[in-house]
């Protein structure tokens, strides 16, 4: 019986489809019902598999809750534009026709048609009406709609934010003072709003502000829930990698306490005054560390407020191509959760800015639908941990259409991705030690930490399972077994140093980065690790961890920049044989330890990756000058069994690798944006013969041409000497008992290890047909009946089994 249907009781969770006012050209009662209707018809499919619906509505910048009077007649100022929508006098906005040719939409913003209609809040009670009957004609629950708030000049003209009330711009993205702070305070003013008929008083909490207006528009118009944009409420330059502790040459936490309690303050006000309301948060382009090290965000209190949902994936990395960043990112977000849980987002139109990333940035590869719900998050008792939905930013485009070719296009690699996501850990589990970064005694000493692990993932490290630090501690060890711990080097005495210790007890994997100044002495013993006095800047790194076969990666020239890496390097080898050295670094006559291992407990002491530069985010060292320390990481796992190399032109731009685990399967995804790069895998089980796929297979491993973008299912891995063509062709299973077959050809004295679905059954016929044949081939089963492995394998190899 075949099984190829999406699994059985399959959710998507809630379905939000967040979208402008754009496509609503015309205000009367019909056409928006006729626009309501297109908008769900094109998700149809997707919401066939959703638990609920929202709608997320992005009618302007915010400003239109902050300027109601309470008034359904009054008209707003709406996200009419294509570009900035708070330009200079000197570049009022213009229509298409009459645009200047040479003009940036960063300067000046064009009409996204002509006669933008105008719009009044009960043109907008009116659409978010006909969005919540026509969602129950259609999908058969009433949608929720959201309202947002963006605290930055882009999507609409706002006289409340950049004319009235300067005072609470004070953040410097896109501009100097163009980015309001949630823990502003208002001047007063005599302006009639809904929740404050008199007017402002003077030194009004923005948050206390914010949410009775909100509150007051809610009631009148509809509104569900509020979405908090671009990082609101969570730092003041959200987009920056430089905060208020860090301003890209120094630290400074003089200021650290009142920076927290003023964003706490922010949300006291806020959620007092929306009450029960739910919170959906963009978060920062950032992670929780970096967002902790740089800016002072009080995560703990933050996660603490009710009803709040964490933030999702970024989109950035549709624009800089960084997904070491967006996937590093999304997992510190989640490894801890506040009560709602976490989202998944896919950025498949950008409403504001004359893009649309699925056809124009993706170029309609679903990479980046692949790699991040390929992420699992653990909870304490090592249970998967399900989004609480998936939004899409955005169903509309720039000009406000819906092209039917884009959902269309996109819902099967969703609804894909989702009928395998992942049900156990990974191969390799990050032990996020967010508990312990809140603690927030030295924040510079955790400035590296996420750094070297996004720059890692961007550099090959399969990084896709995380569990957070106090999870983590309360957690059966067994549950890790099949999984290499990647953790930061705890703090003697801590939850997490206990944890570490009971996990080297059982012999679990562990790969270690960062200082070890902090660590137990008794973990300092383990690895052969003693003091000196600290070496920084340009160094001579010499190891035997294995380095790319890559133009420019044989520099062995490493830079490590004290003040980001939490200090110079100071451990040296204490000469005890019970420790491996694996690398050192070396400054004239010193030398330091820079990686080391015993037994199972492999540690890299890790630099931050990247230069210190001005933007919004650092940029890697130059390629050609300095060798990529953060691809140790990937080296070291060849201690596991776990190989990743890759044969490539230059050391820019390697794949981007995920392995993630479901029904007993691996599933491999990747993105390699530059397509001539090969990669060599072998693991533990074999090298991985992926499904429909063709390899160069040795003793090695596997070496594969990457496409663009891959996401494919693995149950074989082979072991065997002499280099042939191996290929996973997926057949007809031909006999009714039977759900799948693949044919293997071109194996040599092949061992084999098949990972079959769970109680399925099994069949293997070596070198015959396979149709209706009888099992012609020794195997044996591993003791947790997980795999079967068969030897001296020659020729080609059916194998057939049962849905399970």
């Amino acid at each position: 019986m075949h099984d190829y249907d999406y699994p059985r009781g399959m959710s998507a969770g809630r379905i939000c489809l967040e979208i402008s006012l754009k496509p609503f050209r015309k205000t009367d009662d019909e056409y928006i019902d006729k626009i309501c209707r297109e908008l769900f018809d094109g998700w149809r499919e997707l919401l066939r598999y959703a638990s609920g619906c929202a709608v997320l509505l992005w009618c302007g910048d915010g400003s239109e809750i902050l300027e109601y009077s309470g008034n359904l007649n009054d008209a707003f100022e709406w996200g009419r534009y294509i570009g900035i929508g708070n330009p200079d006098s000197d570049h009022p906005p213009c229509d298409i026709a009459d645009y200047p040719e040479y003009e940036s939409l960063h300067t000046r913003p064009v009409f996204y048609t002509e006669n933008p209609p105008e719009m009044r809040y009960s043109d907008l009670r009116r659409i978010i009406t006909a969005l919540k009957r026509i969602s129950r004609e259609i999908c058969g629950f009433e949608a929720e709609v959201g309202a947002t708030f963006d605290p930055g000049p882009e999507f609409a003209y706002s006289e409340f934010k950049y004319h009235r009330h300067r005072e609470i711009a004070r953040g410097n993205i896109m501009g100097a003072s163009q980015w309001v702070h949630c823990a502003a305070r208002l001047r007063g003013d005599k302006h009639s709003y809904a929740a404050f008929p008199e007017g402002i008083e003077e030194g009004t909490h923005f948050g206390h502000f914010l949410g009775k207006q909100y509150t007051a528009l809610a009631r009148d118009v509809g509104f569900d829930y509020i979405w908090l944009s671009n990082g609101f409420g969570y730092s003041l330059d959200s987009w920056n990698w430089t905060g208020e502790l860090f301003n890209g040459e120094s630290f400074d936490y003089s200021g650290a306490e009142g920076v927290k309690n003023s964003i706490g303050e922010f949300w006291r006000e806020f959620i007092a005054a929306i009450g029960n309301t739910r919170v959906e948060t963009r978060g920062s382009n950032l992670s929780s560390g970096m967002d902790i090290a740089a800016h002072g965000s009080p995560l703990g209190d933050i996660y603490a407020c009710p009803n709040l949902l964490a933030p999702p994936n970024s989109p950035w990395a549709a624009l800089n191509f960084r997904f070491g960043l967006e996937l590093a990112g999304y997992m510190s977000h989640i490894a801890a959760l506040p009560q709602k849980g976490f989202i998944f987002r896919y950025y498949t139109h950008d409403p504001w800015w004359h893009n649309s990333p699925w056809f124009d940035r993706y170029g309609r590869s679903p990479h980046d639908i692949y790699l991040p719900l390929g992420i699992a998050r653990l909870d304490s008792e090592g249970r998967i941990t399900k989004p609480y939905g998936i939004n899409i930013l955005s169903a509309d485009d720039s000009y406000g259409n819906m092209p039917r070719r884009c959902p269309v296009e996109v819902t099967p690699h969703i609804l894909d991705a989702l009928s395998r996501y992942p049900d156990e850990a990974g191969m390799l589990t990050w032990v996020y030690p967010i508990a312990y970064y809140l603690e927030g005694k030295n924040p510079a000493d955790i400035f590296m930490d996420d750094w070297l692990m996004e720059n890692a993932i961007d550099n090959g490290f399969p990084l896709n399972t995380v569990i957070s630090d106090e999870n983590f501690a309360l957690s059966d060890m067994e549950n890790f077994r099949r999984s290499v711990l990647v953790m930061p080097v705890p703090a003697a005495g801590s939850h997490l140093d206990k944890a570490l210790v009971k996990a080297y007890d059982s012999r679990l994997n562990i790969l270690l980065y960062g200082c070890t100044k902090k660590a137990s002495a008794e973990l300092r013993a383990i690895l052969g690790i003693t003091d000196a006095p600290p070496i920084d800047g340009d160094l001579i790194l010499d190891t035997t961890l294995y380095r790319d076969s890559v133009s420019g990666a044989d520099t062995p020239l490493i830079h490590h920049d004290p003040l980001l890496s939490g200090g110079g390097i100071h451990e040296t080898y204490n000469g005890d044989s019970s420790a491996a050295v694996m690398a050192q670094v070396t400054k004239g006559d010193d030398t330091r330890l820079y990686a080391s291992h015993n037994g199972t407990l492999v540690w890299i002491r890790g630099s931050f990756p990247h230069a210190r530069t001005k933007g919004s985010l650092p940029n890697p060292l130059s390629p050609d000058k300095y060798f990529p320390v953060s691809s140790l990481l990937r080296g070291a796992l060849e201690l596991f069994g776990i190989r990743i190399r890759f044969i490539a032109e230059r050391s820019e731009n390697l794949p981007v690798i995920s392995n993630s685990r479901s029904a007993n399967a691996l599933f491999v995804s990747a993105y390699a944006r530059d397509t001539t790069a090969r990669v060599l895998l072998s693991y533990p089980e074999g090298a991985p013969v992926i499904s429909d796929t063709e390899c160069v297979l040795d003793e090695k491993g596997a070496e594969y041409t990457l496409s663009r973008w891959q996401s494919a299912q693995c149950r074989v891995f082979a072991k065997q000497k002499r280099r042939t063509t191996v290929s996973c062709e997926i057949r007809t299973a031909e006999h009714p008992a039977l759900a799948h077959r693949i044919l293997l050809r071109g194996l040599d004295d092949a061992t084999i290890t098949f990972f079959p679905p769970r109680g399925a059954y099994l069949r293997m016929v070596t070198n015959r047909p396979g149709i209706n044949e009888k099992d012609n081939t020794e195997k044996v089963w591993s003791d947790d009946g997980r795999c079967v492995t068969a030897s001296h394998i020659t020729g080609y190899i059916y194998i057939s089994w049962s849905a399970g």
